[in-house]
């Protein structure tokens, strides 16, 4: 009986998650175009962007595993008679539970729709704009992304990353760790007019702020503090 729900379980996580990554490469493509339409770079009507849709499969399977490895755990417990850790109780969580699929279905969701975005700028785009990190800052706003706000390179560059936590050093894309609310947003210089001054003078207030033990509260959460 376990293995029959959790097999139903995972088939409908899957036919789900596809059409939300589906989603989520169509809402990269979408917000490309809109933003290299503010600097007045064109993109062909008919331009296909099929192939970003290669990933989408990928990304399930992984996202599926999550269900598999909490499975394997749960068939484990039953033949052992442990079953009712399964679930858990008032004072604890069972081993079926959605935190895991939610983090990987939140990472990969993010990922595809970054690297459709991506994709789109840097055809069209690559040589007439960067690209700026944009955190939401706020007190949830983490040591990484206060650091990296405001931060402009290539758009086939990598930002520096020095704060925690962090997936890596450097990194092309959001999300820069796990819940990662920073986005990305296409940058031309000539229309800055001091705006990256502010975000990186809002960022420092901030650290400064949490040095001295103070967390001030922000609501609701935006781009200058």
């Amino acid at each position: 009986a376990a293995r029959e729900v959790m097999t139903e379980l995972r088939s409908v996580v899957a036919v789900s998650m596809r059409d939300l990554l589906r989603q989520a490469v169509d809402a990269g493509v979408a917000e490309a175009v809109l933003q290299l339409g503010y600097y007045d770079i064109p993109v062909p009507d008919n331009a296909s962007y099929m192939d970003l849709y290669s990933q989408v499969d990928s990304a399930a399977n992984v996202i599926g595993q999550t269900i598999d490895l909490q499975a394997n755990t749960i068939y484990a417990l039953i033949s052992s008679g442990e079953s009712a850790l399964v679930l858990g109780d008032d004072s604890r969580l069972g081993v079926l539970k959605p935190g895991n699929l939610l983090l990987a279905g939140a990472f990969w969701l993010s990922t595809l729709m970054w690297n459709s975005f991506s994709d789109v700028a840097i055809r069209h785009g690559k040589d007439r704009t960067q690209k700026q990190a944009i955190a939401a800052i706020d007190n949830k706003t983490t040591d990484c992304c206060l650091r990296v706000h405001g931060q402009v390179v290539d758009l086939d560059g990598y930002f520096k990353l020095s704060g925690t936590p962090r997936y890596a050093d450097e990194l092309e894309w959001t999300p820069f760790h796990a819940w990662c609310r920073t986005s990305v947003a296409l940058y031309d210089r000539r229309y800055d007019d001091g705006l990256s001054a502010k975000m990186r003078s809002a960022a420092n207030t901030v650290l400064d702020e949490r040095n001295r033990g103070i967390y001030n509260t922000r609501r609701p959460a935006d781009a200058y503090g």
